[in-house]
Parts: structure tokens; sequence; C-alpha cells
């Protein structure tokens, strides 16, 4: 074994496992070659969720509502930052001396300002009277202004979003406003020079979570204004749970290093007026087992595990390589006999490294197995990346136990997670307005058998079981877009129309 140096250098006798793709020497230096105590990093080379570890920063649940995402999703895809927070000073005062340096007479800015408080402001608040004033949606403040953690946190999951999409163009066809009206308000809203949008790192997200949501925005974006500014909230949110949710079901050295990473994983879902007993697959096959508190409370380890496996792989700066099977092919290139001592060194500087960390820590005074020997011997890539997992969740910091687990469980709670009662079963729920919705979106408004919408629902990891299906129809039957089977037996039809 390698002893750990007291002056943080890298050993020489290091430096020769410096194979193609393979970088000891930029782990080391990210991650152990450091005399900050606390330093503990996790998204040096990959970001894969929009949460960070100190919530009183950074948050986001249901108190601060889903609009603030909306307006600076579009900012960024946009480039600018000009949001509406106060109505009077950032609107309707911009409009008037916009108005004044065109030598507007008083009594007609009087009229104009009448109007457009009567479209644009309720209580103050401001209200996007067509698509194009999206952008305008503000985060959340403080009393004195400035952005709040509720605030952060909506910035986060917008910069999450926007990391979907590859072609920004995809808003062009809503900038444009509709009628004279909105183009003299937009003109004064965007008539003040803006400095550049600050460029935020972006995130990681699944190759066919992307292809679906660039295919699903482009048709939504096509729709009437109202329908875009009605749903645009719950298009949004339901794209960062699905991508949050199969992002994490794929951080898991145990059983994902030669998955699939084309195709989500399967969930059940329930209605959310549904009982669910425990032995329902919306328990069994749902949240409860797929997102337990074990697999959750370990996310910052599993989370910085890749990262550390991106570091060690990347070939330049700012590549990312991926998640496991991204991983595992890009190591194959090297034959691991070549990289074995590699693997052990990563393994065994971890380990002391950042046992040494915790013991410095009061917070972690407690724990008895710091320091603990640890095997670090592997006979293949597969195992190395398994035991390098295994070792980032054992040395993960007690302060990060619920914090991680708290933000995404506070995320799906907005509506599509609820815990019912008596069991303590928490389950994955399609409300009376999520519902419909995602039948127009996966089916695009199109009339649909009753048993390709079910299909339809797969395409994005959702399923029922056979309780739930019967009480989809019922459902969908109240809502009057289902067709009744006929007396001859045919197939059932669903249309939902936004």
């Amino acid at each position: 074994m390698i002893a750990t140096t007291t002056n943080k250098s890298l050993p020489i006798s290091i430096t020769r496992f410096n194979c193609t793709n393979m970088d000891f020497q930029r782990f080391y230096d990210k991650y152990l070659n450091h005399s900050e105590k606390e330093r503990d990093p996790y998204n040096v080379s990959i970001n894969l969720l929009p949460f960070i570890t100190n919530v009183s920063t950074s948050k986001f649940d249901g108190t601060c509502g889903l609009k603030g995402i909306t307006g600076e999703f579009f900012r960024d895809l946009r480039g600018t930052d000009t949001s509406i927070g106060d109505y009077v000073r950032d609107a309707e005062a911009k409009v008037v001396n916009e108005l004044k340096s065109k030598d507007v007479s008083l009594s007609t800015i009087e009229r104009f300002k009448d109007i457009m408080k009567d479209l644009m402001s309720s209580d103050n608040q401001f209200v996007p009277i067509e698509a194009s004033f999206l952008q305008y949606y503000s985060l959340d403040t403080k009393e004195n202004g400035k952005v709040s953690k509720y605030g952060a946190g909506q910035r986060r999951i917008a910069t999450y979003l926007s990391s979907m999409v590859l072609d920004k163009s995809v808003y062009d066809g809503i900038t444009t406003p509709s009628n004279l009206l909105s183009q003299v308000i937009k003109n004064a809203l965007d008539s003040v020079e803006q400095p550049a949008k600050e460029k935020k790192d972006s995130y990681y997200i699944l190759p066919f979570i992307r292809k679906q949501f660039e295919e699903d925005l482009k048709w939504f974006l096509s729709k009437d204004d109202y329908v875009i500014i009605k749903y645009i909230d719950l298009f949004l949110y339901f794209y960062v749970c699905y991508s949050v949710a199969q992002t994490i079901m794929s951080l898991d050295a145990c059983n994902k290093v030669t998955k699939d990473l084309e195709q989500p994983e399967s969930c059940y879902f329930v209605l959310a007026d549904e009982p669910a007993s425990e032995k329902r697959y919306a328990v069994t096959h749902g949240w409860s087992s797929r997102f337990k508190s074990r697999f959750i409370e370990k996310m910052y380890g599993r989370m910085q595990a890749v990262d550390i496996l991106n570091t060690i792989a990347k070939e330049c700066e700012d590549e990312i390589v991926g998640l496991y099977p991204n991983l595992l092919q890009r190591f194959s290139s090297v034959p691991f006999v070549d990289n074995e001592e590699m693997c052990f060194n990563v393994l065994e500087y971890y380990n002391k490294e950042k046992s040494e960390i915790l013991k410095n820590r009061d917070s972690e005074t407690n724990r008895g197995h710091i320091g603990e020997d640890f095997d670090c011997t592997v006979s293949s890539y597969e195992e190395f990346f398994k035991k390098l997992e295994s070792l980032c969740m054992k040395l993960q910091s007690q302060t990060y136990q619920s914090k991680f687990s708290s933000q995404i469980v506070d995320l799906f709670k907005i509506r599509l997670l609820q815990q019912r009662r008596g069991r303590g079963h928490a389950v994955l729920v399609l409300d009376e307005e999520m519902l419909p919705f995602l039948i127009a979106l996966f089916t695009r408004e199109r009339r649909t058998k009753l048993k390709d919408l079910y299909s339809k629902f797969a395409e994005y990891g959702i399923y029922f079981d056979m309780k739930t299906k019967e009480m989809l129809a019922q459902q969908l039957q109240k809502m009057n877009v289902l067709e009744r089977k006929s007396d001859s037996g045919e197939a059932q039809y669903a249309t939902v129309i936004l």
C-alpha cells in the first residue's frame, strides 16, 4: 500500500498511472490535494441534480410556487435577465418612461396605464397577457428585493430544465408580440440595456429525456397562447420530476453499470384520490421501493462517485463522460490490467484522506467506522465502480444524510407524491389536473385507444396496475373524454384537448 504523504503532493511513483483517458493526477488535485478540511466536492466534472447541501441558501418546495421557474427558464433560453417583481416599478414605470420619450400626451399615457393595469396586474402582481410575456415572471424574493432561498431554488431548477434544451431557438416562435399594445409594452420592458446573462453550469440530462423534452416542448409551444400560459407550469414541473427520478434510479453502481440508458425505468402510479394498500404496485414497485429513504439519503455519496469517475476519465476539461454505462465504455478502452494499480490507489487515497477530513469534524466524532480498513483490491472496472460508490457512501458526511433526500421529497410532494395515512406509504400520484394534461401531451390531443394510452405513459416510465386502470377509465368517463364501449365490444378511446 502507498502511504498518504503529509504535504499533500502526489508521490512520483503514482504519475505513471496517467494512461489514455485515465488521470489519477486530476483526481488527486480535485479531491484530495487541498488544505480546506471542510471541502468535500461532488460536482467537479458533472452536475447531476438541481440540489445543494446548504438548504438555508437554496430551497424549493410548494411554498414558493412554480411561476418563478417558468420565467427563469425562458430567460435562460433568451439570454436575458429582465423580470417583473414589482408591477409598478418593473413594468408600469418603464412603459411610462418609454411613452414619454416618444412625446406621447399625458392623457394618452394615463389611459394606457389604466388599460395596461387591467390586463397585466392583479393585486400588484404581474399577469402575462400572452405567451411572449412568460419570461417576465420573477423569482421569489425577500423583502429587500433580493432573491430568497426559494428564488435560488427556483433558479437551480430552471437551469436544470434549460439544460435539456440544445436548440435555444425553440422559444423563438412565441417571442413576437401579437398586437400593437403588447408590442409597445414589450419594447419598453426590453428597452433598458441589461448586462449579458451570467453563464450557468449546465446539468447532465439523460439522452432519452432530452429528446422527449425538446420534442414535447416544440409541440407544446405551438399551441394557442392561453393554453401555453395555463399549462406551462405543469409541463416544466412534470419534466423536472421525471428527469430527477430517472437520474436517481441510474445512480446505482451495483445494478446500473451495464444498464441501457436509452429508455426510462418503470415506476407505478395511482390516482390522487385512490387508496393504496401495501400490496399495491404503487407501493411495491413505486416510490417506496424505488426511492426508499436509505437510497436517497446516500445521494451525495452516489453523485460524488460518478463525479470522481468522470474526473478521472474525461479527455478535456469541459468534457462530460456520463453515467456508469458511459463510464464503463470509456474505461474499457484501456485494458484493466494496465489500470489496476491506479484503481487501487484511487480507493486507497480517497479512504485515507476522506477519513482524516471527517475525523477533524465535530459533527462526525461519533462515527466509529471512520478510518476502518477497506479492501481496495479490485479485479475489474465494474468492481472498481462498485467499491468507489460504496466508499463514497460510507464516508458521506452525516450532515448530508437528510439534506438531499428532503429536497427531493419536497419537490415531488408539490403534486406528484402523497403520503398514505395509516401504513406510512408514500406513493406517486396523478391528480385531476396533471392526468388530463399528460394524456393530451403524450397523445398530441389525438383520439387514442385506451390500451395504447397506457403504452404512451410507459414511454415516460409511468405504469398503472389493473385497479388504477379501472379507476382511470372511470375518471375519464366523468370528464366526458372517454368513448364508452359499444354493444359489439369495440375498443375504448380517449380524447383530451387542452
